[in-house]
């Protein structure tokens, strides 16, 4: 069991292990069977709290001896297993089948997005960044001043950046004295996180916005669409080339200059462009769907786990 946070998570172990001081080994006693605790450990999980402590919360022995295991006799124990072994062992299989498809949809769009853009019946330029609009790296408004917050203007930084490109608007943003020593991004914008963790998670504004200095940005020419380039920096190719440059220090970065120089392949007209738009933006659209509809059936199956559990514990498992 984990007694660290997080508190409560518990682990088998199937072979002769050491563990460090983060967790627990809980053996079970004469006239407890070894499974039965298991499962008893499994059901209690969702309440077992440790106490808070000045660098995180934390569980002791006390806490884990006075955790309450119900106790029936050992050949009903071994009933309760038997009959959760079964059920459970059909929870995994179908939750494995759920997680499969889910995968299948992820792979399906990536897909989908590579063939787009290797579409044989089409006249492709390499061209970089720079020169299909302005590039822009955003900046931050002295904080200190709380003048320059408000709700005149959208501030978005790497944690806006929702899955399928859109962004989150509602956060703390921006006045209108804020926006004037800001870095405004028209609304068709293509965005990207260029520094930390999530370097390569790409954005497309439908509205004006100003973002931190972490993100830059292509406000697109005329006859170039800004979300055509939001998809193209989705593409492995331009993902590999962002990490490439980004070098191998702790912090990855990839600044204005060597971002701006990122090739993207561009069809000659706008109308192809969007055409490209409509046909992924309809199969996202169409994969978010089936992707909602299997991380829902994979909560019901882990809700259905613990209705089961609590149902053997309450006596109620035939």
């Amino acid at each position: 069991m984990s007694v660290r946070a997080p508190v409560g998570p518990i682990n088998e172990a199937t072979q002769r292990i050491c563990i460090g001081r983060g967790l627990a080994a809980i053996r079970a006693k004469d006239g407890l069977d070894r499974d039965f605790l298991w499962y008893s450990l499994l059901w209690l999980q969702p309440t077992i709290k440790g106490s808070a402590g000045a660098v995180f919360d934390s569980i002791n022995k006390a806490g884990i001896e006075g955790l309450p295991i119900p106790l029936p006799p050992l050949d009903e124990q071994q009933r309760i297993v038997a009959v959760l072994d079964e059920a459970f062992e059909g929870l995994a299989r179908a939750r494995a089948h759920a997680e499969a498809n889910l995968q299948n949809a992820r792979e399906l769009f990536s897909s989908a997005l590579q063939f787009a853009f290797k579409d044989e019946s089409i006249s492709w330029n390499d061209t970089v960044l720079s020169d299909l609009g302005s590039v822009v790296t955003g900046s931050t408004p002295k904080t200190s001043d709380k003048g320059n917050l408000g709700d005149h203007l959208p501030f978005v930084k790497p944690g806006d950046f929702l899955p399928d490109g859109s962004l989150v608007y509602d956060n703390q943003g921006l006045s209108a004295q804020g926006a004037s020593v800001s870095r405004v991004l028209p609304a068709g914008s293509a965005l990207m996180v260029c520094i930390g963790a999530t370097i390569g998670k790409a954005g497309y504004s439908d509205r004006p916005i100003a973002t931190n200095q972490q993100i830059n940005a292509v406000v697109p020419k005329h006859g170039i669409s800004g979300e055509y380039l939001y998809y193209q920096m989705l593409t492995p190719e331009f993902q590999a080339d962002v990490i490439r440059r980004s070098g191998q220090a702790t912090l990855p970065i990839i600044n204005k200059g060597k971002w701006s120089k990122l090739t993207v392949r561009m069809p000659n007209d706008l109308t192809k462009q969007i055409e490209i738009v409509d046909k992924l933006s309809s199969l996202r659209a169409q994969i978010d769907a089936t992707f909602a509809q299997y991380k829902a059936q994979i909560v019901d199956l882990d809700d259905l786990r613990q209705s089961l559990l609590q149902k053997a514990f309450a006596g109620e498992l035939t």
